[in-house]
Order: structure tokens, then C-alpha cells, then sequence
């Protein structure tokens, strides 16, 4: 958590956007109309918690009529960036430059799909929705779990099917309009 700016770790901690991020990010949602939106977060800080990209590919195509925007988060270390901003040009890719973009994406989205990372965590202190994706292992730790009142964790091997069926049960559940 430190690596992320925070500074003093408890157990409840709040989560701010940082205005320049804020800003940022509201600018970029207006310009390309997007009101109500799935973000995918498939990276982690290890490959086996990593979701492939093939298997990301088949979420977003199982996903997709699910919301008409999702914004895939891309943190600007990963190496094939741009093969990852090609993956289906029905999703939005936006820069990322910090944590703090992400925060800012986290705040204004309807639902977020994530592995097992801080975004999960960003996601629960904003009381997203949030289907997390975890390691077989990871499944019964309830410290690392969503702690959102609307959650659904998973096996990081779930199919795509899987995984837009119970996107779609907490989009229903919590009445997301889809944006067009």
C-alpha cells in the first residue's frame, strides 16, 4: 500500500481522487460519451494472477452486450501495451499514468472486474460492484476478498460465460443502465 501513496495503513481506510486525476478523467469520460461503464482490470503483479490476454479477448466479447462501454485499465508498465490496446475496438483503453487515474475510473464506473489486486480494494472502499477473480488458493482467504456489499468472486480459471452471467446478475441486481 505504501508503493501507492498511503501512508499510514489501518484496517478502514478511505480512498481520495486526486483533482488533476479527477479532472483528467472526467474530461476524457465527456469526450468520448460515456456515462455508465464496465472497467476490466485483468493485470496483477505475477503472471498466475494475470488473466491472458486470449482469455480477456472472450470476456470483452461475452461482456459486450452487456454494456456498451467498458474502459480496460492498462497500467503503463506492461510491455505489449499496445497489442493490449488492440484487443477489440469496441473498448476504450484511456492512458493511465498513476494509481490515481485508476482511482478516478474506479469512482465513476458502474461495476469493475478485477483479479486479485489493489484495484478490488479501491473498488470495495468505493462500494462498487465487482466480480474479482481469484487463484483457486486465494478463494477462502477473506482478508483479500471484495468487501463491497455487491460481490462476486470467482475462480481466475471461471469461463468467459461464467463471468459475463454473473456480471449481468449484479447489473440487474443493481439496476445499471446500459449506456449507448
Amino acid at each position: 500500500m505504501q508503493g501507492y501513496g498511503f501512508k499510514i495503513i489501518d484496517d478502514n481506510y478511505r480512498v481520495y481522487e486526486k483533482d488533476e486525476s479527477k479532472q483528467k478523467i472526467k474530461l476524457y469520460l465527456r469526450q468520448h460519451n460515456v456515462q455508465s461503464y464496465l472497467i476490466i482490470n485483468p493485470f496483477a503483479s505475477t503472471t498466475k494472477r494475470t488473466l491472458p490476454f486470449i482469455q480477456v479477448q472472450k470476456i470483452v466479447k461475452s461482456t459486450h452486450q452487456l454494456y456498451a462501454h467498458i474502459i480496460l485499465l492498462i497500467p503503463p508498465y506492461v510491455d505489449n501495451i499496445q497489442e493490449w490496446k488492440n484487443i477489440d475496438n469496441t473498448i476504450l483503453c484511456p492512458p493511465i499514468n498513476s494509481i490515481m487515474d485508476s482511482v478516478s475510473y474506479i469512482r465513476n464506473c458502474s461495476m469493475v472486474l478485477s483479479v486479485d489486486t489493489s484495484i478490488v480494494h479501491i473498488a470495495s472502499a468505493f462500494n462498487k460492484p465487482i466480480v474479482g477473480l481469484y487463484r483457486e488458493q486465494d478463494l477462502t482467504t477473506s482478508c483479500w476478498l471484495p468487501t463491497s456489499t455487491q460481490q462476486i468472486v470467482l475462480s481466475l480459471h471461471s469461463s468467459p460465460e461464467q463471468i459475463s452471467n454473473k456480471i449481468k446478475i449484479l447489473r440487474d441486481h443493481n439496476k445499471i443502465k446500459i449506456s449507448s
